[in-house]
């Protein structure tokens, strides 16, 4: 149900996922799950970072799950990692170009919001199979070189963020130790 939010049974779920050492993903929950899941951890029931692994993001992409910029922050708000995919819809892909460009303009969003924006994007390619994407993981290339172009204004070490060392930082936080 696309109107429900969580459960009692949900929410003790997901506080059980986080003491197993498993990551919250927001990617495929409803709007009234996700506003639930942030007021479960503004109010310190769940700690750990929240991740969208693979999502897009309005106005920059028309999909019906695309997020909005208030759970963009709120994702940042918890130490956690929103993934760009790659994709307009499940029949046309964004170009590398429409790719970087949203990389920008989500960083730009987290840091007008009081967060360190690179620090909280990752690579969300969806290669599922279900959606079409502008290449595939051995052309991933061809994005990793058009963020480097100045008008991006990202750097390398920003880049390697994106490519893993954010989820990496928030799997630490994540995961049991050992």
């Amino acid at each position: 149900d696309h109107d429900a939010g969580l459960s009692a049974m949900g929410l003790a779920a997901l506080i059980e996922m986080e003491d197993l050492g498993m990551a919250i993903d927001i990617t495929h929950s409803a709007r009234p799950a996700i506003e639930d899941i942030m007021a479960a951890w503004r109010a310190g029931k769940l700690k750990k970072p929240i991740i969208s692994s693979h999502t897009g993001v309005q106005p920059y992409m028309p999909l019906v799950r695309a997020l909005p910029n208030r759970y963009l922050t709120d994702v940042a708000m918890t130490g956690g990692l929103i993934g760009i995919s790659y994709f307009k819809d499940k029949s046309r892909s964004m170009s590398v170009e429409e790719v970087a460009l949203t990389f920008r303009k989500v960083v730009d969003v987290l840091d007008e919001a009081g967060y360190n924006g690179i620090d909280h994007v990752g690579f969300g390619s969806d290669w599922d199979g279900v959606v079409k994407v502008p290449f595939d993981a051995s052309e991933l290339v061809l994005l990793t070189s058009e963020l480097r172009k100045p008008e991006y204004g990202f750097s390398d070490a920003d880049i390697r963020k994106f490519a893993g060392d954010n989820l990496y930082r928030v799997l630490l936080k994540t995961l049991p130790e050992g």
